[in-house]
């Protein structure tokens, strides 16, 4: 019996499976006996030994083949009742080997010359099919049947036979049974080692169900915390903003306000740690929009130009405190796509430009290939080796600079180029990067062309306004009449008010849209610049206060609509007014303000 209990099952189910045609076999044999002994012509007339032994060969195929009902009739019995099964099969089995063993004893002495070599022939046949099973109780009952032979052929000679001939026929017939034995023996270390070799598949395949089991289960929660983590910023990004926002202005308002030299490193680098944290804020909550697939791809058609103005006003400050060029090439081009995503990858790029490039200049381009636009951002900075370029996509992962561990004086967060990939990604555009060790970096981002533009939309952007970003000059806005609406706005002296005075400019602050419209209307001069925040719930706000307020003032009247959510810099449906996300930093709200001021002087050509 085999020691292994798991593997008892398959190897019983395979000898049952075996025993149909092993009784056929059988059942051919003692038919092919009985038409020896009793149908041959000059054979030895019946006696009770052949017919005991006939009818011991059928009460024992007929046992087998009962065993082999009563198991077929119940496929799969308890795992405590293998073992009965397999001790009824070798009985069975042993039981027709012995009846077989008999016929050498009660038919071969009866027989002649042509019936005992017909009976050696069939037990030699019946030897090799029990071999061929390749079990120790089959090799037992060929042990049976060859030890029959040899008891019969060497031990008692048949005093019919010349002497030589029961010897020289008897080892002939064991050489026969041996090599039965033989093939027997190296058939069942087959067998056994293909049953080993299923049992390991099955353990196999259990380890790997198991295992993907598991997988499942991390794969699982781990979408769990993604999207908890998703839904957690996504409630908490209203609540953050604000204090996030006053912390900004009242950083800014003490740099400006301090007149003690000693303090100038301690409030600046309190306005590093606070740009970081609005940083890494930013970056949270652009993973958890594209995460969420709270962003829709809008494409539409726009210049290239009405992007790069947007740029240049952004970044022109940073690069000019770096000493480094900024410039923008192929604002003529047309692109159909979602600027607001556009720019955003765009942004990621050329600040990372930036703060990896310490001498020389960054250049943004853009040019035609094969029907799309190829839309380059170009530097000089310290290059990335090139086996670390397939992992720069990955959420937090870092180049770290050979000659120190931090180059600039804001450390990135090493989310800027993995949102920009799936930004690229939304919008079907390949994002590929190219660099030298040493030389510099370009990132290529391709998007279709604008050949498939309606006439409609044509018309509608050349009659949109095309601007230039200005020339930045540093955040003087002297002569400069800026009003505020919304309590949040004016803060106190350390509010956006106090920040707007400080660079130069005349502000009015209004808590809310009733008292500014109030005011509107004895007023005869007109504002440089409208900045609207949170106003009441009745009261008219936003857009429909800007229009209120144009009514008054003329439709040329720019205005700014500080946001809670996403959309910094893009214009709305109504002409000239613009959205600014917060928390608001300094240097954007002053990039913006110098946009919208400069918007109303400037000519417009090509960038």
């Amino acid at each position: 019996m085999p020691t292994d209990p798991q593997a008892l099952p398959d190897r019983v189910r395979s000898l049952y499976a075996q025993l149909p045609a092993s009784l056929l076999g059988q059942a051919i044999a003692v038919g092919s006996i009985a038409v020896l002994f009793l149908a041959m012509p000059g054979g030895p007339r019946p006696s009770n030994a052949l017919s005991g032994w006939l009818l011991l060969a059928v009460l024992a195929l007929g046992w087998r083949w009962r065993q082999h009902r009563a198991h077929v009739a119940q496929p799969e019995p308890p795992l405590t009742d293998w073992p009965m099964w397999y001790r009824r099969w070798a009985l069975s089995t042993l039981s027709c080997a012995g009846v077989w063993a008999l016929s050498m004893f009660w038919l071969y002495p009866m027989g002649n010359e042509l019936q005992r070599a017909g009976l050696l022939a069939l037990l030699a046949c019946l030897a090799i099919d029990s071999a061929a099973a390749g079990h120790l109780v089959t090799l037992l009952g060929v042990g049976f049947m060859a030890a029959a032979i040899v008891w019969q052929l060497l031990v008692l000679p048949v005093s019919e036979a010349p002497p030589a001939g029961p010897l020289a026929g008897g080892l002939g017939v064991i050489g026969v049974f041996l090599g039965v034995v033989f093939v027997g023996y190296h058939q069942r270390k087959c067998y056994l080692r293909l049953l080993s070799f299923k049992r390991h598949s099955e353990l196999l395949a259990a380890q790997l169900a198991a295992e993907k089991d598991i997988a499942e289960e991390a794969r699982l929660e781990a979408e769990a915390a993604t999207q908890a983590r998703t839904q957690f910023f996504i409630a908490a990004s209203h609540d953050l903003r604000q204090p996030l926002h006053a912390l900004v202005l009242f950083t800014e308002s003490l740099r400006l306000r301090n007149k003690d030299a000693v303090l100038v490193p301690t409030i600046a680098s309190i306005g590093e740690s606070v740009d970081a944290l609005e940083a890494l804020f930013d970056k949270l909550l652009d993973l958890t929009s594209i995460d969420s697939g709270a962003i829709v791809v809008e494409p539409k058609l726009f210049h290239m130009r009405e992007l790069y103005a947007r740029l240049k006003l952004h970044f022109e400050p940073q690069a000019f405190d770096k000493g480094l060029g900024l410039d923008f090439v192929g604002g003529r081009h047309a692109v159909r796509a979602d600027p607001l995503l556009v720019e955003r990858i765009l942004r990621n790029l050329v600040s990372n430009a930036i703060r990896y490039t310490e001498d020389g200049g960054i250049l943004v381009s853009c040019r035609a290939r094969s029907g799309r636009l190829l839309i380059q951002v170009w530097d000089t900075g310290l290059g990335i080796d090139e086996r670390l370029l397939p992992s720069i996509f990955d959420e937090f992962y870092q180049v770290h600079a050979p000659r120190g561990p931090d180059l600039s004086p804001r450390k990135g967060l090493g989310l800027g180029l993995a949102i920009g990939r799936r930004l690229a990604d939304l919008l079907g555009a390949p994002l590929s990067v190219r660099s030298r060790l040493g030389h510099g970096t370009v990132f290529s981002l391709l998007l279709p062309l604008s050949s498939a533009a309606q006439p409609g939309e044509l018309a509608e952007l050349a009659a949109a306004p095309q601007v230039t970003a200005p020339t930045w000059t540093g955040p003087t806005l002297a002569g400069r009449h800026v009003v505020l609406v919304g309590a949040e706005l004016d803060a106190g002296p350390d509010g956006t008010g106090a920040m707007l005075q400080a660079w130069g400019a005349q502000v009015s602050a209004f808590c809310n849209a009733t008292q500014v419209l109030d005011w509107s209307t004895s007023q005869g001069r007109l504002p440089d610049l409208v900045l609207i925040g949170r106003t009441p719930a009745h009261e008219r706000g936003g857009v429909d206060l800007v229009k209120a307020l144009r009514q008054v003032f003329g439709a040329a009247l720019p205005a700014v609509l500080l946001s809670d959510g996403e959309g910094e810099g893009v214009p709305v449906a109504e002409p000239g007014i613009h959205l600014l996300a917060r928390p608001v930093a300094p240097n954007r709200l002053r990039a913006m303000v110098n946009f919208k001021l400069s918007t109303r002087t400037i000519s417009h050509p090509d960038l």
